[in-house]
């Protein structure tokens, strides 16, 4: 075949076309007699049109075949650049002719249509006034008529025309090199893209985009039944989609669904792999993942031919591992448009996704790849995290799926699987691989855990607890696993009495104490530990009275206290509220009342709050002179901790410790014990600002309320600075007396001393000494 390549004209001359009104009588008058090799004779196509639509002469099928014939033989020397809009009208008509009855005409078309493999092209001319695609959509307009021959040179002109070498290389159309579909990279690989195309391929692409090629391959692959043809059309179809732009017409014009119906309708291995290739291309290019492409794909019908080849059950083995990758991508974008997802779900996605998590390989595709492929395919490949990912991301719409499908056993199931091979030594094989699947497996849990109770009764029956206890026991694990564990535990937990149970039947509470102590360099990094385990206390501990004595006897109150003392303002809000919630039991409040502070042995629970209070009251800058005496009476109360402090405090009782604070002490305890009534004020307050923020005045009745209401807080507030400078003077007083004792004491000392100079009687030996 020769090569479509732009050539120099050869042709050095031509005979003169007949003129007039009627069809020519005579063959000689439109071919002219061959001469030397070194002349191509020219042809009056116009006059040759005029024979075939002519209403004299249109129905003369033996002539039309004759000056086909003679025109085929004329143009083995190659086709010009100027005679490609004639042989396209020439081809159009006798496909007209040929579906409405005249067979005749078929064998001269494929002449003609093989001699135009020897194109002679212009690349500036065929660009500027669409020679090429006028050309393209003629001749493939001739693929309707279902034959092999035709249908052969017609694949063969595009494929050379789009850069490729030949139909027949089954490696020609293929974007990715199979050997390299175990590599663990993600599925955006536009780099590795290794086109075949020059410039002047480049422009013969928007020729062919810009015709029906596409529109007629997929016509003709939707009415040909042939094998052959369809193999033939296939590796055309697989060429085009090595490009981005022609990827995006394949798409468009429904292709992908033919594509997918052929391969379900037969079991031909080369139909199947030719499939695949063309799926595999249309999914990899870097249309499709910057969003261009694959909005087209997703809003069209490209998505419903992806799901359906997951469903072929000849597609397994090495080369794809790539493949299902990049249908897994395809879904999880794709899931975003509600039409799409539904289709999904109603089709079964979640029966084809599962099966890629299972232990037991007891799907029957599973059954038809070795253990290592599908380790390979499930822990070296990315698949498992697209999976899980479009589990977490759906959870609203497929929890109940998944729970009445066994998807949490599977879920439970893999969990189990990985756990066992990370928390092994680090030197086994996939390991690695397996620590960045548990978090997300995890995460899923996670999603599905928030779904509402029955959800987390289901995961903790189907025996989710002791794999989460074995990677909090584990030390294999980073941090951020034990993050994400520790929240799913107090997740679990939640509201849900029997989960609580099987956490400590597990020894979940003294699993947990260590993590009290945890330490890290990265500041973030330990806050965000200690918080989950505040919340898994919170979530796990709080409530149930077994696992509050196995946390009484871990001494875990006071590791809370410690912790308490040094820890961020956050986290102290975190943990007042937990500690709060187990003052509910009486034991808590004799554990917190032993407590004394690390940094001073002396100071108590009490002595801590209050300096906590203090120290809440200095950040938000609550009004108060240096004696801690309030100063605006209107609004004392300022900040959120205030209220668990308050709380703790009625836990604990005011009187608590009272005889062992200093004035200061006593006086900010005043007001912590009228919290409530300031925060009442507050509301009030708000109420009425918002009231004047909006214009609005309320009716006598409602206005005299707001203010009866913010009078009464107003002199709450005053008695209780009254209370305080009650305080400060009764201290004043206090230690005035004492003053005035000790000097007493002191001068009747001195008196005595000078009484006992005269006498020489020692009689006190205080004096003496």
């Amino acid at each position: 075949m020769a090569a479509l390549q732009p050539a120099p004209r050869v042709r050095t001359g031509a005979l003169d076309p007949l003129s007039g009104p009627k069809p020519p009588s005579d063959l000689r008058d439109i071919m002219p007699d061959f001469r030397p090799a070194s002349a191509v004779p020219a042809v009056d196509y116009e006059k040759l049109i005029s024979v075939l639509t002519s209403k004299h002469t249109c129905n003369m099928f033996d002539r039309h075949v004759a000056i086909l014939e003679k025109l085929a033989k004329v143009l083995r020397g190659g086709v010009e650049m100027q005679d490609f809009q004639f042989i396209g009208d020439i081809f159009m008509i006798c496909r007209e002719k040929i579906l409405s009855g005249a067979a005749i005409l078929e064998c001269p078309v494929v002449r003609i249509l093989s001699a135009c493999r020897n194109m002679r092209l212009d690349t500036n001319e065929a660009c500027e006034n669409r020679a090429i695609a006028n050309f393209l959509s003629s001749i493939t307009a001739l693929l309707c008529l279902k034959n092999l021959e035709i249908c052969e040179i017609v694949s063969e002109i595009i494929v050379c025309l789009a850069g490729g070498a030949s139909t027949d290389l089954d490696a020609d159309g293929r974007v990715f090199n199979k050997a390299a579909s175990l590599n663990n990279s993600p599925p955006i690989m536009l780099d590795k893209i290794k086109t075949k195309s020059n410039t002047a391929n480049d422009e013969w692409i928007v020729q062919i985009k810009q015709s029906d090629t596409v529109m007629n391959l997929a016509r003709a692959l939707e009415t040909q039944k042939d094998l052959q043809s369809r193999r033939t059309m296939l590796r055309t179809v697989r060429r085009l989609s090595t490009y981005q732009t022609l990827c995006h017409e394949i798409i468009y014009e429904g292709l992908l669904e033919i594509i997918a119906d052929i391969m379900r309708e037969t079991n031909d291995s080369s139909i199947l792999n030719l499939g695949i290739d063309i799926l595999w291309n249309s999914l990899s290019l870097d249309g499709f993942a910057s969003g261009t492409l694959l909005a087209s794909f997703r809003e069209g019908s490209g998505i419903y031919p992806t799901y359906h080849m997951t469903t072929i059950d000849t597609m397994f083995g090495q080369e794809d591992y790539q493949l299902k990758r990049l249908l897994v991508f395809a879904f999880t974008w794709a899931s975003g448009d509600p039409g799409t997802f539904q289709y999904l779900l109603e089709n079964g996605i979640m029966g084809s996704l599962m099966p890629y998590l299972a232990v037991h390989r007891e799907a029957e595709l599973l059954k038809r790849w070795s253990p290592q492929q599908l380790e390979g395919i499930q822990i070296q490949t990315y698949v498992h995290q697209k999976i899980l990912g479009f589990i977490r991301h759906n959870i609203s719409r497929l929890a109940n799926v998944l729970e009445s499908s066994q998807g949490y056993s599977v879920l439970i199931d893999f969990l189990e699987r990985a756990v066992d091979r990370s928390c092994h030594k680090m030197y086994m094989p996939g390991v690695e691989d397996l620590l960045q699947l548990v978090p997300t497996v995890l995460r899923t849990i996670l999603s599905i855990s928030g779904m509402g109770s029955s959800h987390r009764v289901a995961l903790g029956e189907l025996g989710v607890w002791p794999q989460l206890l074995r990677i909090i026991k584990c030390e294999n694990y980073p941090p951020e696993v034990w993050r994400i564990t520790l929240l799913l535990c107090s997740s679990l937990g939640s509201s849900c009495d029997s989960n609580k149970r099987l956490f400590g039947s597990y020894d979940g509470v003294e699993a947990l104490i260590p993590f009290l102590k945890f330490h890290s360099a990265d500041p973030q990094e330990r806050e965000a530990v200690l918080f989950s385990v505040i919340e898994c206390i919170w979530g796990a501990v709080c409530g149930d009275q077994l696992n509050e004595d196995a946390f009484f006897k871990s001494r875990g109150v006071y590791l809370m206290l410690d912790l308490l003392e040094r820890s961020s303002h956050t986290l102290q809000q975190h943990i007042l509220g937990t500690l709060l919630d187990l003052m509910e039991n009486p034991k808590t409040r004799m554990h917190a009342m032993e407590w004394r502070t690390v940094a001073d042995v002396k100071k108590t629970l009490v002595h801590f709050l209050i300096d906590l209070w203090q120290k809440e009251e200095l950040i938000l800058g609550v009004q108060q002179n240096a004696q801690g005496i309030i100063e605006d009476t209107v609004a004392p109360l300022m900040g959120d901790i205030h209220a668990k402090i308050y709380s703790l405090f009625c836990k604990l009782g005011f009187e608590y410790g009272s005889d062992i604070l200093n004035v200061r002490e006593q006086v900010q305890l005043s007001a912590i014990s009228k919290f409530l009534d300031f925060k009442i004020g507050e509301v009030w307050n708000e109420i009425a600002a918002e009231l004047d923020w909006e214009g609005t005045y309320p009716v006598s009745p409602d206005m005299s309320c707001v203010r009866a209401a913010k009078m009464v807080i107003t002199e709450k507030a005053k008695a209780v600075q009254q209370q305080q400078i009650g305080l400060i003077e009764q201290n004043a007083e206090h230690r005035r007396n004492e003053e005035d004792q000790f000097y007493q004491s002191v001068k009747e000392r001195n008196s005595m001393k000078h009484r006992t100079q005269f006498t020489g009687a020692a009689t006190d030996p205080i004096l003496e000494a």
